[in-house]
């Protein structure tokens, strides 16, 4: 099979006279195993590693912020210390990325523990 995969993306600013478009349209990717992994983790204020679930190969990353109020910091885990806490999602926002397989991602929340949704598919 081919093309498990389908993504579509559109980003649009307008703000005063400043105007962005990015319309990359649909994209189709192969996925060489079925499966997906992760869940809804509660993240506290402490950096903790973000559990995807039983995935052999990590490929594609979906997470959103549940939170109404409080923003949540996430990186990769750099050597076998803290991650590197280089992205964050403030209240509600999402992110869509491909993970390098075998990386281990960690969060930490803002002020008070929040619920991060977390989905994995496998690569």
């Amino acid at each position: 099979m081919a093309n498990e995969i389908n993504i579509s993306l559109g980003v649009q600013v307008t703000n005063g006279f400043f105007k962005y478009q990015f319309q990359p349209g649909q994209i189709q990717i192969d996925q060489a195993a079925p499966g997906r992994g992760g869940h809804v983790q509660e993240i506290g204020t402490d950096e903790e590693t973000i559990d995807f679930g039983d995935v052999e190969t990590e490929g594609y990353w979906i997470l959103r912020n549940l939170d109404p109020t409080n923003y949540v910091e996430y990186g990769p885990q750099i050597g076998t210390g803290s991650a590197e806490l280089c992205c964050k999602l403030k209240a509600g926002e999402p992110a869509f990325l491909r993970v390098k397989p075998g990386s281990v991602w960690r969060a930490k929340a803002d002020t008070a523990a929040l619920l991060l949704q977390s989905d994995l598919l496998e690569d």
